[in-house]
């Protein structure tokens, strides 16, 4: 066969399976375009989870809290756990210590004194930014191919039916990006998010972050209020030992003020 044949019979077959593999991966992304799972991450109300804890700062409430620090070897070294009633004023937050118990001593700047205690409701709101920002990547269409979405079998969260679906960072390019699982908790009769899981990871020159983090909210008189959170985090800091912390607090006890 003449050459140049040869040479037109491989150029066609290349532009043919370069047209095919083009073909395919745009037939897989319209694909995933049309999965339902996308239609109803479109749906989600996020808006609820966030406005729950910006609502505290009218109420008064009580946070009940344990904390726990661990070294790197995994063992423990201080705990605390604490019970504190915020009380809303017009110019300041007054608080009452109801309960607290610590044991060893805490890193210094990871946990304050009981004499110091921080305004829970800012501490919650300020939480709630953090994890719930108001473009998360995950919900990005320009970033779907970072991502693996899935629905895992429905739960039930404050007796209501809920459904969960799975978010976790593809191999590759979703490596780039911080939050590497997001797990979201949608009530089902109103498609509100009233919980959710995340697990982030970040390194820098100056520091490294393995974070996990959860948040949940509850119906009280009506009210969507904060329910529970949770905070793991390890920090890699330079010239320090890793130090790796763990929050839980549940919210109660609500009183509105005003």
């Amino acid at each position: 066969m003449p050459r140049f044949l040869c040479s037109c019979l491989f150029l066609t077959l290349v532009l043919g399976l370069a047209g095919c593999t083009n073909g395919a991966a745009e037939e897989a992304a319209a694909q995933r375009e049309e999965d339902p799972i996308f239609a109803l991450l479109g749906e989600i109300d996020t808006d609820v989870l966030r406005q729950a804890f910006a609502r505290l700062p009218g109420y008064a409430f009580t946070r009940r809290t344990c904390t726990v620090q661990r070294n790197d070897e995994g063992n423990v070294v201080a705990t605390e756990v604490r019970a504190v009633r915020y009380l809303p004023r017009e110019t300041e937050r007054a608080y009452e210590i109801l309960a607290h118990e610590q044991t060893g001593a805490f890193a210094v700047g990871l946990l304050g004194g009981a004499e110091e205690d921080a305004d829970a409701s800012l501490d919650a709101a300020g939480l709630a930014d953090d994890i719930i920002p108001e473009d998360p990547p995950y919900l990005i269409k320009r970033n779907r191919e970072a991502y693996h979405y899935s629905l895992r079998s429905d739960t039930l969260i404050e007796g209501r039916a809920t459904q969960v679906i799975d978010i976790t960072a593809r191999p590759g390019e979703g490596g780039k990006q911080a939050i590497r699982t997001a797990r979201l908790y949608v009530d089902r009769q109103t498609n509100t998010l009233v919980a959710l899981y995340l697990e982030r990871k970040e390194d820098t020159l100056f520091f490294g972050e393995d974070s996990r983090f959860f948040i949940q909210i509850q119906r009280d008189d009506g009210v969507w209020l904060p329910a529970r959170t949770r905070a793991d985090t390890r920090l890699d800091l330079p010239l320090a030992p890793p130090r790796h912390l763990r929050t839980e607090a549940t919210y109660e006890d609500f009183a509105e003020v005003g």
